[in-house]
């Protein structure tokens, strides 16, 4: 065969016989390469497309979710209302005038007695009502109050404001636990839409929400002649193929035509204890027009490179300096702080042995700066004895924890915590003693704040801070006083004559709700003006400061 095309060709001496087959080789492998990559990056967007999908509908399910147990929460938080468990009925109605005003999630608040008449309605002109004729004890959420459970509605259409609408309940008792009656929040399905329809993906991004029969509640897009009127709810049926799919296999990903005719990929998922069925889509010619763009560009440059080939002899020193000239490229990233720069040894496979040592050893050279450069800041942030965070980083994060609260006025508290009579600890038992009982100190602080958002610090000496964002005075002396029971658990020996005396702390706590007239210095004063008359008291003590938090 081989000889029949030497013949054929008139291939008759070396150099063209080499020109022949390395025509037919740059065709070959030209010829793979645009095959798999073509194969390769298809493949790469769609999976791509499924995890982008994929985390988005999670991160939906979470929203939901989220602001379900938010609204559900409000809803309590009413119902444990001491005012509420009296059924004063007229601050009952200013409470709820209140969250309807400033917590703009719930459209309307309402209480209705043990008798299921309604009582107090923030929707209504009047809000106080005395004379409703409509009694509401045939409802499913009364039924569930009567029995003490909380209870969301599915959703549907209000009569009071003809919109879909979720209702949020829950009982209302007295001290001794007589059932009173029951209050609801009634939120409107648009703010799960005005949610979801953030989280839309790509231009042609839908998502769908459908109830357990397949009937669509939202139908969201970025096109509005696409968005679904809400008037229209529970007026339209998803793909009823589709729709057994989905009801089979509860979640995952597929390929499919939707109502518009067009393919897309789409991933679904069972939600709300399998009440609700959530859909995001992405037109497939949306994902895959960029790689049609793509692969039509691959093939004029591989039938020119084929050309160019057959055509010309590639400088061999052109070969040789290509690998230097990436090299001098990936030191410059590296100059310019990239640390993580590498380059591909797959690239340089057919170059050189000393070219492929070189690229080997500024491979390695770069992974030992990069991970030097890590411990050099672990370093910088670690205290050296007790090998938690130090000063430095207790200030870098302060200064973070504070302007978060500061920006979203949230409390952020402080607690300082002092060894009592540590100089005279050392005195007794000598330095070395001392240092481990910072350590054992500084252990326990670290173990108690666990994998939470609390941060810990070594201030200086035998004074240990930490961070508690979030955190009203309450809960911050709460975890003061777990520090301070915490430590005395330890039974460090405090003196020589009695082996019943044991180290202790003294501890101070601050909170605070920055604003602009504070500095992040004055959480720093209240904190140590608290410990200052903790060890005055006596120590062993918390003392708590606060600025109204």
């Amino acid at each position: 065969m081989v000889h029949f095309l030497h013949r054929i060709f008139g291939l008759n001496s070396i150099v063209s016989r080499c020109i022949f087959w390395l025509i037919i080789l740059i065709i070959f492998l030209s010829s793979v390469y645009l095959a798999s990559f073509i194969i390769i990056d298809k493949n790469k967007r769609v999976e791509q497309t499924k995890e982008n999908l994929e985390y988005g509908i999670n991160n939906q399910q979470t929203m939901i979710q989220n602001w379900a147990n938010n609204r559900a929460e409000e809803i309590r938080l009413l119902a444990n209302f001491s005012v509420s468990k009296e059924l004063e009925l007229d601050v009952m109605a200013q409470r709820f005038q209140y969250y309807d005003e400033y917590y703009n999630q719930l459209n309307a608040i309402v209480f209705i007695d043990a008798f299921g008449k309604v009582r107090i309605d923030t929707a209504s002109e009047d809000m106080m009502i005395n004379d409703s004729d409509v009694n509401l004890r045939d409802r499913a959420y009364f039924k569930a109050a009567e029995e003490g459970k909380e209870y969301m509605n599915d959703i549907i259409v209000s009569k009071a404001s003809d919109k879909p609408t979720i209702i949020f309940s829950t009982p209302v008792q007295s001290a001794d636990d007589t059932f009173l009656g029951v209050i609801f929040g009634a939120a409107h399905l648009s703010h799960v839409n005005d949610m979801l329809i953030q989280s839309l993906q790509g231009d042609s991004g839908e998502i769908t929400l459908m109830n357990e029969e397949g009937y669509i509640i939202s139908h969201l897009s970025k096109t509005k002649e696409q968005l679904k009127e809400e008037e229209d709810i529970l007026a339209e049926k998803w793909n009823a193929e589709i729709f057994d799919k989905v009801k089979e296999e509860k979640s995952g990903f597929a390929e499919y035509k939707n109502h518009h005719g067009d393919y897309v990929y789409g991933t679904f998922l069972l939600i709300n204890d399998g009440r609700y069925y959530l859909v995001n889509e992405i037109s497939k010619r949306e994902i895959l027009q960029s790689h049609y763009q793509i692969v039509a560009v691959m093939i004029i440059i591989t039938v020119a490179i084929i050309i160019g080939l057959s055509l010309l002899i590639i400088p061999v020193t052109k070969k040789l300096l290509h690998p230097i000239a990436q090299l001098v490229t990936a030191t410059k990233r590296m100059e310019a702080g990239n640390y993580q720069t590498h380059l591909n040894p797959d690239t340089f496979v057919t170059r050189p042995l000393e070219i492929k040592q070189l690229i080997q050893g500024f491979n390695e050279m770069a992974t030992s700066i990069y991970e030097n450069k890590l411990l050099l800041k672990q370093d910088s942030n670690t205290d050296g004895l007790t090998n938690i965070a130090n000063r430095r980083y207790f200030d870098e994060q302060l200064i973070k924890e504070w302007q978060y609260a500061k920006e979203m006025q949230y409390p952020i508290s402080l607690i300082f915590v002092d060894i009592d009579f540590f100089k005279k600890f050392n005195d007794t038992f000598g330095h070395q003693q001392g240092d481990k009982c910072l350590i054992k100190v500084a252990q326990s602080l670290q173990y108690m704040i666990g994998q939470s958002d609390r941060f810990v610090a070594r201030y200086g000496g035998e004074e240990f801070v930490m961070i508690l964002p979030e955190y009203n005075s309450k809960e911050a002396t709460k975890v003061a006083e777990a520090i301070r029971k915490e430590v005395k658990a330890l039974k460090i020996q405090r003196t020589m004559d009695d082996l019943e005396k044991y180290v202790t702390v003294s501890i101070g706590v601050a909170t605070i709700i920055p604003d602009q007239t504070k500095p992040k210095e004055s959480l720093i004063q209240l904190a140590d003006q608290a410990l200052y008359e903790a060890k005055s008291l006596g120590r062993n003590r918390v003392v708590v400061k606060n600025d109204g938090c």
